[in-house]
């Protein structure tokens, strides 16, 4: 299986042994799964022994899962890849899972290190000094996404402070953010990048400052930066020696 994707809100209307969005149950030996994934959301039930996003069980042998996707919230189950691994010859490599997606597998079964969240090389929150900055993110290596472009995302804020798109190079997500007109201060505003395709997507908050020297003295060089102070008070009355 090479290629497939799924998109679905799911919800039980009877008993099922194993549910996937992708695969039910892999139970031919020597089953290659590559380049695939879902983006699901599956309603609170008790009607599925084994349910995930993808794939619900797996019990044949010599079975290889790589470079696959994993979106979305399992509210019917455990594990948001797979819910169970009955074969001792799985191997699983290079799969990603968007921001905050639920355990992928039972860790005692399958690699911990082979399941990776699609993340911002900065992390979690991201800072920006002066009018804006640019952030990465490298993209996965899931054929869906290694060729896209810009219109293939989608770029979601959580407040008007502040502008953002994004743009691709070199294999990488570049997200340019700057503040809106009139801005002084940005603290914690949630941006969320979506691939449209695949639906896989990653978060990062983004805050703004004061740019250091190499000797770690804050450097205020514009309006800007006087507003900011000026706005932030407090942390300049505590921190106020080490300002040029």
């Amino acid at each position: 299986m090479r290629i497939c994707r799924v998109k679905a809100e799911v919800n039980f209307a009877g008993d099922v042994a194993s549910f996937g969005a992708l695969v039910g149950s892999v139970i031919g030996n020597g089953t290659r799964i590559s380049n695939s994934g879902a983006a699901a959301n599956i309603a609170a039930s008790k009607r599925a022994t084994n349910a995930a996003i993808v794939i619900g069980s797996v019990s044949a042998t010599d079975v290889i899962i790589e470079n696959c996707y994993v979106s979305g919230k399992n509210d019917a189950g455990k594990y948001s890849f797979i819910a169970n691994i009955s074969a001792d010859d799985t191997r699983i490599s290079n799969i990603y899972m968007s921001k905050d997606t639920q355990t992928p597998a039972d860790f005692a079964k399958a690699d911990k290190s082979q399941f990776v969240e699609w993340s911002f090389d900065d992390g979690e929150v991201a800072f920006f000094t002066g009018n804006g900055g640019k952030f990465n993110v490298t993209l996965p290596s899931v054929k869906a996404m290694s060729g896209s472009t810009a219109s293939d995302y989608s770029v979601k804020t959580d407040t008007t402070l502040i502008s953002a798109k994004v743009t691709v190079e070199n294999g990488k997500l570049i997200l340019n953010v700057g503040r809106a007109a009139g801005v002084i201060t940005v603290k914690g505003c949630a941006v969320t990048v979506t691939n449209k395709t695949t639906g896989l997507y990653t978060t990062v908050k983004i805050s703004n400052g004061l740019e250091k020297d190499s000797a770690g003295n804050y450097i205020v060089s514009g309006a800007y930066d006087l507003a900011y102070i000026s706005e932030n008070i407090n942390f300049a009355n505590s921190d106020f020696s080490t300002f040029l």
